[in-house]
C-alpha cells in the first residue's frame, strides 16, 4: 500500500471534497475565500464518516481523561447511525427532528435556527433533517430529499427529490460531496450537480427478486449507507447485501461484489483498498477490481456498524474492539471492555471513531461512551452509564470534542484533557 500519512491522504480527498462546490457561476472558488468552508482542517467532521472515503479517522487529539460535558443541545434527529451533524470551522450544523438546521457554536453550543425545511415550497411531509453535509460554502441535507442550503445565510438554493418513485423521497443515506458532484443512495445511487441540483446520472442496482416481499418491478434496492469516492469511483452498497463500484464520471457499474447478506455500514477507502464491515469481520477488496485482497473473520465478532481506518489498521466493533493489520488482515490488538468494566459491554453495532493514538466508540444500548488506548490496549476512560451518553450507531469528533446522542436525542458535546 501507498504509504503516505493519513494527513496527507485526508488534505488531498479533502480537497477533491471542495473543488466545484461554491455558489459561484463557474463553480469554483479561490482558496483564499473567507466564506469558503475548509473541509480538510483537521478540526471539522464535514460529513458522516469525517471525508468522502468514510474512513472515520480524525488527525485531531480527542479527550484522553477527565471527560465531561461540556454543552448539550437537544431535538437531534435520530434518522441514521450517524449524528445529524456536521462541523466546519467552529460551527456545528445539526439537524433536528421537526426538519429545522440549527447553527451551534463549538466552543459554547449556543445559537439558533439557520433553516426551517418546512418553510421550503419543495416540503411534502415534516420528515426530519437526517444527515448534514459541509462542502464549499454550502450545507447539503437529507430529507424528504437532497437540499441544498447557503451555510452564511440557509437561503435554499436548490432541491432534488428521488426520481425513481411516483411518489415519496427513496434518499436513505448521508450525502458526500466530490469534485462539484454530491453522491446520495437512494433506490439506486445519485449523482447530483452540486452547483444547481441537476441530476447527472442514477445508477440502478440490483432489484429484489420477483418472488420476494416488496418487490414492484421498477427500482433497484435501496442504498442504505453513505458512498464512499477515491480514484474517480463512488463505491456503495446495498440493502442486498451488494457491493458497487461505480464510475463518478458515467454512473456506469465497473464492477460488483455479492456479501451474502453479510455487508455492514458503509464501505471505507484507503488508497486503492476498499474495506467492508461484514457480520463476524471485514473484508479488503481491491478498488480497481473488485477482487478480495483477505477476510478475516471472528466467531465471536457480531458486527451491525461500520469500521475505522488509521495508521495502516482498520479498527472494528463487535464485541470486543479489535485492530486489523490494513495490509494482510492480521490481528493487531483486542481490547475487551466486559472484563475491564466487570459488566457487559455490547459495542456490535457501534462505529468507531479512531485518530493516531485513541479509538473512540459507544454501546449499543446508548449508555456509555469510551476511549481506547491504541498503545496500551486498554480503556482511557468512560462516561457513566446511569448519564446514558452514548449512541447505538457512530460518533463525531472535532474541535478536540467528541459529539455523541443520547437516546432523546440530546446531543453532548465531550471534553476532557
Amino acid at each position: 500500500m501507498n504509504k503516505r500519512t493519513r494527513r496527507e491522504w485526508l488534505a488531498t480527498v479533502g480537497a477533491i471534497g471542495v473543488a466545484g462546490c461554491s455558489s459561484a457561476s463557474n463553480g469554483s472558488e479561490s482558496d483564499d475565500d473567507e466564506s469558503t468552508i475548509d473541509t480538510t482542517s483537521p478540526d471539522g467532521w464535514p460529513v458522516a464518516g469525517h471525508d468522502v472515503t468514510n474512513a472515520r479517522h480524525s488527525p485531531a487529539d480527542g479527550p484522553k481523561s477527565g471527560v465531561e460535558p461540556r454543552w448539550t443541545s437537544d431535538g437531534v434527529s435520530l434518522e441514521f447511525d450517524d449524528p445529524a451533524l456536521a462541523v466546519a470551522d467552529g460551527t456545528v450544523y445539526v439537524g433536528t427532528e421537526d426538519g429545522r438546521v440549527r447553527e451551534l457554536d463549538s466552543e459554547t453550543g449556543d445559537g439558533s435556527t439557520l433553516a426551517d425545511l418546512d418553510d421550503s415550497e419543495h416540503r411534502s411531509d415534516d420528515v426530519p433533517v437526517r444527515a448534514v453535509t459541509a462542502a464549499g460554502d454550502r450545507l447539503y441535507l437529507v430529507s424528504d430529499g437532497v437540499y441544498a442550503l447557503d451555510a452564511a445565510t440557509g437561503e435554499e438554493l436548490w432541491t432534488f427529490e428521488e426520481t425513481a418513485l411516483e411518489s415519496g423521497s427513496g434518499i436513505e443515506a448521508p450525502a458526500v460531496v466530490a469534485d462539484g458532484t454530491v453522491y446520495a443512495g437512494g433506490y439506486g445511487l445519485y449523482a447530483i450537480d452540486a452547483e444547481n441540483g441537476e441530476e447527472r446520472w442514477h445508477f440502478e442496482t440490483e432489484t429484489l427478486p420477483e418472488t420476494a416481499d416488496g418487490f414492484d418491478g421498477s427500482v433497484g434496492w435501496l442504498v442504505s449507507s453513505t458512498p464512499a469516492v477515491a480514484r474517480g469511483t463512488v463505491v456503495c452498497n446495498t440493502a442486498l447485501s451488494i457491493l458497487y463500484a461505480v464510475d463518478v464520471e458515467t454512473g456506469e457499474e465497473v464492477w460488483s461484489l455479492e456479501g451474502a447478506d453479510r455487508l455492514r455500514g458503509p464501505p471505507a477507502v484507503d488508497d486503492d483498498v476498499i474495506y467492508q464491515a461484514e457480520d463476524g469481520g471485514v473484508a479488503a477488496i481491491d478498488l480497481e477490481t473488485g477482487e478480495t485482497r483477505w477476510q478475516a473473520e471472528a466467531s465471536e465478532l457480531s458486527v451491525q456498524g461500520s469500521l475505522s481506518v488509521a495508521d495502516d489498521t482498520v479498527d472494528l466493533a463487535g464485541g470486543p474492539l479489535v485492530g486489523f493489520d490494513a495490509e494482510t488482515g492480521d490481528e493487531r490488538w483486542r481490547v475487551d471492555l466486559d472484563s475491564e468494566y466487570e459488566r457487559t459491554v455490547t459495542v456490535g453495532r457501534t462505529s468507531p471513531i479512531a485518530t493516531d493514538e485513541t479509538v473512540y466508540v459507544a454501546e449499543d444500548d446508548r449508555s456509555a461512551v469510551f476511549a481506547v488506548s491504541i498503545a496500551d490496549e486498554a480503556a482511557r476512560w468512560s462516561t457513566e452509564p446511569t448519564d446514558r451518553i452514548g449512541t447505538h450507531g457512530g460518533l463525531a469528533l472535532a474541535d478536540d470534542l467528541v459529539y455523541a446522542l443520547r437516546a432523546d436525542g440530546t446531543l453532548v458535546a465531550l471534553e476532557g484533557e
